[in-house]
Order: structure tokens, then C-alpha cells, then sequence
């Protein structure tokens, strides 16, 4: 694979077995079906959705309480069901760190630039700094998770963030177009009845 070759130098593989705590994954789960970079490289061309760890903590505004982030999330991530068989996912594992903090920030731009320029979506694992997030953006990367944009929290509050920042989010597009009073969406109550907004 000709577009893996200049990328390979800058990334670790995966350990599988400290992932899984060396047990199975069982059918349907994330971990049992995700191409991973452990021993082969995954074939990027039948990936629609790309991981990459970013274990690079220098410069971070945390305590280094948390060892590599991305394999704590891949460690949840694994196991859970995945439902969408025509969704391919490939991880490339962990961007290793340099031997300083520019070298680790030029490794992260030559691996998400060759993932986007295959026109990829990539998902970054373990965004710890602002200059981080800011190199992922600048490289076409818009998905992400790291302790830089939300520390740990229970799943209930995990909900609550994600609603407030729908609703955010709604607000923001219903203010952008205020001369626009058509906007209609609808959706599914929890009820089971409909909902429409107008």
C-alpha cells in the first residue's frame, strides 16, 4: 500500500490484547469488526471512518494522572455493538512522540494530512492542547476526543452535554436565519408521537 508508507514511520500499532484485557470480543462489537493496526496495516481504501491516538502530553493543562488516552478509549470503544455493517472502520494507532513537542506536532500534521487527503473522515483520540486541536482543524480533521475538550464524566452527564450542545446548536442555526420562519424539522417524540418544529 503505496499511501501507508509515509505514514507507518510515525505511528505505533495498537495492542490488542491490552485493549481487549485478553479476552474476546464477542460478534457485533466494535472490537471484533474494526480493522487494526496491530501486526498488517489496515487497508485505508475500504475505511470510511479513520482513528488515530494522540499521545503527545507535553504542553497539556491536566495532572498526567490519565496514560494513554487513546488506548483508555479504545478500551471502552471496543466493546461496544456496532449496527452499521456499511460503516468500515480502520485504526492506525498512536502517533508516536517526538523527541520534542515540534517534532510530535509535525508527525500529527504529515498522518492526518495523508488520511484527509484520501478523503477520509478521521476521528483524533487523546486532543490535549489547544495548539493539538488547532493542528487537527488546520488538517481538515473535525472530529476529536481528549481530555483538552471534556475531562471524563459519568454517562448521564455525557448526555446532558451532548443535549445542551444540540439544542446550542439548534439555536445558533434559528438565529443565523431569522427572515427564515419556513424552517421545519421533525423527529420522533419519546413517546413515540411526532414532533415537528417550526
Amino acid at each position: 500500500m503505496l499511501y501507508s508508507l509515509h505514514i507507518l514511520d510515525f505511528l505505533d500499532p495498537v495492542n490488542l490484547r491490552e485493549i481487549s484485557n485478553d479476552e474476546e470480543y464477542k460478534d457485533g462489537q466494535v472490537g471484533k469488526l474494526i480493522s487494526v493496526y496491530e501486526e498488517e496495516f489496515p487497508d485505508l481504501l475500504l475505511a470510511d471512518l479513520i482513528l488515530v491516538g494522540c499521545r503527545e502530553e507535553r504542553g497539556a493543562r491536566r495532572s498526567r494522572n490519565i496514560i494513554n488516552g487513546p488506548d483508555c478509549i479504545r478500551q471502552q470503544f471496543y466493546r461496544l455493538f456496532h449496527w452499521h455493517s456499511d460503516l468500515q472502520i480502520a485504526d492506525v494507532g498512536n502517533i508516536r512522540a517526538g523527541a520534542n513537542l515540534a517534532d510530535s506536532y509535525a508527525a500529527l500534521r504529515t498522518v492526518v494530512s495523508e488520511l484527509t487527503a484520501l478523503g477520509k473522515t478521521v476521528i483524533a483520540e487523546g486532543i490535549e492542547t489547544p495548539a493539538q486541536l488547532a493542528q487537527l482543524r488546520a488538517r481538515g480533521c473535525r472530529f476529536g476526543q481528549g481530555y483538552f475538550l471534556a475531562p471524563p464524566m459519568p454517562a448521564d452527564e455525557a448526555l446532558q452535554l451532548l443535549r445542551a450542545e444540540r439544542d446550542m446548536a439548534i439555536s445558533a442555526a434559528l438565529a443565523a436565519e431569522p427572515e427564515r420562519g419556513e424552517f421545519r424539522g421533525s423527529g420522533f417524540a419519546p413517546d413515540g408521537g411526532s414532533l415537528t418544529i417550526h
